[in-house]
């Protein structure tokens, strides 16, 4: 596994419906509860166990608001706030499809632009699937510092895409490089 996802300390439910709909989005992760865990620890676990990159996700009065994505390899961590969250339990009212399905493609669109691309090598890191299933694609489209995600699975008998979970835009906060431990 190449990522960690988890939460802050006492996480409300939407927070927690956020990891998993993360954890269903996101290739080669484990989505584990962080409890009591500090953050030094945290980062101990993710560097023991090889982890390449950790997802902390942020809440402000129950609500996911931003997370931390930290890449050991790159030794960086980027902070993005969530401008728009649509859930699995919102899909459920709205009907959209739901997917559980492993692997996929990834098509990851930037504008061309230093900043973009940062951005761009960034996520192309954690949206890099290593099992290829062909129903199952993700687009991410990087506009300026912001961040549209859409999920979509191929329906064959009606030979048309269906949007799946989540529904994200996100808005690049922080790009920091970390000095070497």
């Amino acid at each position: 596994h190449n990522l960690l996802i988890t939460t802050s300390r006492n996480p409300s439910k939407n927070t927690i419906g956020l990891a998993k709909d993360l954890s269903n989005l996101l290739p080669n992760n484990i989505r584990i509860k962080r409890g009591n865990i500090k953050l030094s620890q945290l980062f101990n676990i993710c560097k023991t166990r090889k982890f390449e990159s950790l997802i902390l996700l942020h809440e402000s009065a129950g609500i996911p608001n931003g997370f931390l994505l930290h890449i050991f390899t790159y030794n960086i961590s980027v902070f993005f706030s969530i401008k728009k969250y649509i859930s699995s339990i919102d899909m459920k009212k709205k009907r959209i499809g739901l997917s559980k399905i492993e692997g996929g493609k990834s098509i990851v669109l930037s504008e061309n632009n230093p900043h973009s691309n940062n951005i761009f090598l960034i996520l192309t890191k954690i949206f890099n699937y290593t099992v290829s299933n062909q129903r199952k694609l993700n687009i991410v489209l990087i506009k300026k510092d912001k961040i549209f995600i859409r999920n979509y699975i191929a329906s064959y008998n009606k030979k048309k895409l269906i949007e799946t979970i989540p529904r994200l835009e996100l808005k690049l906060i922080k790009i920091k490089l970390m000095k070497n431990s």
